[in-house]
This record gives structure tokens, C-alpha cells and sequence, in this order.
């Protein structure tokens, strides 16, 4: 992958014309976040448009996915100075959804002890 600092390099691209997805949740590490990028500026390079999918080590992330990994990424390293280890991912099915609920793990602590104090009393 090609690095290049203090430059930014824009060019206008076409959306995924019929984006698809395999992914299963999971981490994607940084090795494999990187290749898939590289394969991410390739394709678009050679055609035009972002690709539909890109093959990961959880299967294939769909366009708006992929969007949504690397501006995780992006934010990791704006707020600490470097890239993150590896990334957790959901399929697009379960982002989407508008009845997906998710917690944070201290919402979870705090449930399971105030569940703890009810059944206490």
C-alpha cells in the first residue's frame, strides 16, 4: 500500500452499481484491512466505480460496509495517532435495520446488576 503524507488525492468515482454481501461478524485485523484497500485503489482505478464487495478475512463486506470500516479506521487514527489492530465488523443487513438495538459493554454491567437487585429483594 502506498502511503503518501501531506497529500490528498481526489478523483470523482461511481458508486457500487449493485453492492452484495457474504460478511459474518467479526474482526478484521489490520493486515487484511490494508490488502483489501489496496485491492479497494486498484479496481476503482481500473474501472471507474466503486466495487460491489470486497473479499475480507469475515467474506464479502458490501460498498457502503466498506465505507463504514474505513471511516472507523480514519477516526481511530485521528483521535489516536495510529491504526487500530483490527476492526469489528457487522453484516449491512444489521447496521441497516432500523429494530437492531446494540449496548455498549457498561450498559450491560448496569443492567445485569440492577437484574442482580431486583432479584435480591
Amino acid at each position: 500500500m502506498q502511503v503518501y503524507t501531506n497529500h490528498l488525492f481526489c478523483k470523482n468515482y461511481n458508486t457500487a452499481p449493485s453492492p452484495s454481501e457474504t460478511l459474518t461478524s467479526g474482526k478484521i485485523n489490520y493486515e487484511n484491512y490494508l490488502v483489501v484497500a489496496d485491492n479497494i485503489i486498484s479496481f476503482m482505478s481500473s474501472n471507474g466505480y466503486a466495487p460491489n464487495y470486497a473479499g475480507t478475512s469475515q467474506g464479502n463486506m458490501r460498498y457502503e460496509d466498506l465505507v463504514l470500516m474505513y471511516s472507523q479506521i480514519l477516526n481511530y487514527y485521528n483521535v489516536y495517532d495510529k491504526i487500530p489492530q483490527y476492526v469489528t465488523v457487522l453484516p449491512w443487513s444489521v447496521i441497516s435495520n432500523p429494530n437492531t438495538v446494540t449496548f455498549n459493554v457498561w450498559q450491560i454491567i448496569s443492567g445485569a446488576a440492577n437484574r442482580k437487585n431486583t432479584y435480591r429483594n
